[in-house]
């Protein structure tokens, strides 16, 4: 239960996603076959890898696959299982597989919300952008008050920057750090200042950004590797020109 709060109070940081792990650790070194456990090590693995709170390791990732894997021998229908799949197919980069683990995860439990906007992001990073709203206002819809709502709010800004509609981003990159900072809706918000021609509001996000990742810069973002798929790749490449006009150093 401590694992679980520290994973929801979290808001994707290093520190608070870190002591969530040790937790779920010490837990199953008290029961290794503990299912709740099995499944937060793997979404909490999932989380630090994909938003580059740790670097990618396989053996990391191994580790939170085979202990998904056990959960679900277990408990095959248990739908937080699935969705823990679904974040570490994500996490490396098979996208339509992870959103057929999300399809299980509602299938089996219409209102886990988190399985709904997630599958929208990974639909956009399948180079599906448009696709992402539908299943973002569900997962609101179904916890409008959920700890992770400033993520699923960054969700929307994330898909209208890649659709190139910045007033609508910085709306919703806006809402998102409002209600909880988060280091890519400043990259978004930086991003959309750039394009817009709006360099004090821009600079005012980098000194934000600079905040949570410190001398983050162009070439970082440029080379995060989030997506190989060609039609994400080429919207990202337009938020990377808008990082570079909204004053964000290259190197």
């Amino acid at each position: 239960m401590r694992s679980w709060s520290a994973w929801n109070g979290a808001g994707l940081s290093r520190e608070p996603l870190q002591s969530a792990l040790q937790f779920f650790e010490q837990a199953l070194r008290i029961d290794p076959e503990q299912t709740d456990a099995l499944i937060g090590l793997g979404l909490t693995t999932a989380s630090l890898v994909r938003y580059r709170l740790i670097e990618p390791d396989e053996q990391v990732l191994s580790r939170a696959d085979n202990a998904v894997a056990r959960a679900l021998s277990r408990e095959p229908a248990q739908a937080m299982a699935h969705f823990a799949k679904g974040e570490l197919l994500r996490a490396r980069k098979k996208f339509d597989e992870a959103t057929a683990e999300y399809d299980t995860a509602t299938a089996l439990n219409s209102n886990l919300a988190p399985a709904y906007a997630y599958r929208g992001q990974s639909k956009l990073l399948a180079g599906r952008a448009a696709e992402t709203f539908l299943d973002v206002d569900a997962a609101i819809r179904l916890s409008p008050r959920d700890p992770s709502l400033n993520l699923w709010l960054f969700f929307k800004c994330h898909a209208f920057a890649h659709l190139a509609n910045d007033d609508d981003a910085i709306e919703w990159c806006r809402k998102s750090v409002a209600l909880r900072p988060f280091w890519i809706s400043y990259i978004d918000l930086i991003s959309a200042y750039g394009w817009t021609g709006r360099r004090e509001e821009a600079h005012a996000a980098i000194i934000e950004l600079h905040k949570l990742m410190p001398g983050y810069t162009v070439k970082k973002w440029a080379n995060a590797g989030w997506s190989d798929n060609p039609i994400f790749l080429a919207q990202y490449a337009r938020i990377v020109e808008g990082l570079r006009k909204g004053g964000l150093p290259e190197e």
